[in-house]
């Protein structure tokens, strides 16, 4: 009889555990469902005439003119050599968040690949931060040679 009152107990227990549980989600649902449905705020000023037009299979302008992260002005063109694909990426180099999930996720994909980097194929990063230097486009590029880790790949 110990024994069957114990079981009762622990099954009271755990089906009153798991209503609660079935509450609290439920709960959890109802806000999160009023929290989604409230308007957002109206862009800032500066970003409500932003917008992004697609130019879909266009050929890239390879006569733009930028700043290497040795401080020499280069032109696109200058990576475009028609031997390797290029992997072209626009970010930002130091922010506290986001930057360094896009860089870090695109060595790691790059250490996974057999294809040297430099031999097989190049990758050109374009800060979208008009305030950054070339000495801290340098820092970053050194970083993650580093941290990609293969040797000869300097050039690449």
């Amino acid at each position: 009889m110990g024994s069957e009152s114990g079981c009762l107990a622990v099954r009271t227990w755990f089906d009153s555990r798991r209503v609660a549980a079935f509450c609290a989600a439920a709960v959890l649902l109802c806000t999160a469902q009023e929290a989604f449905a409230q308007r957002k705020e109206p862009p800032p000023p500066q970003l409500e005439k932003v917008e992004i037009t697609e130019k879909l299979d266009a050929p890239l302008p390879l006569q733009l003119q930028f700043v290497d992260s040795d401080g020499r002005e280069v032109l696109l063109e200058r990576y475009f050599d028609g031997r390797r694909p290029v992997i072209l990426t626009l970010n930002y180099s130091n922010c506290p968040m986001l930057c360094s999930l896009q860089l870090n996720g695109l060595v790691e994909a790059m250490r996974q690949m057999s294809w040297d980097l430099g031999d097989k194929y190049q990758v050109v990063t374009v800060s979208i931060d008009p305030q950054e230097s070339h000495q801290r486009a340098d820092l970053t590029r050194q970083k993650y040679l580093r941290q990609y880790g293969r040797p000869g790949t300097a050039d690449g």
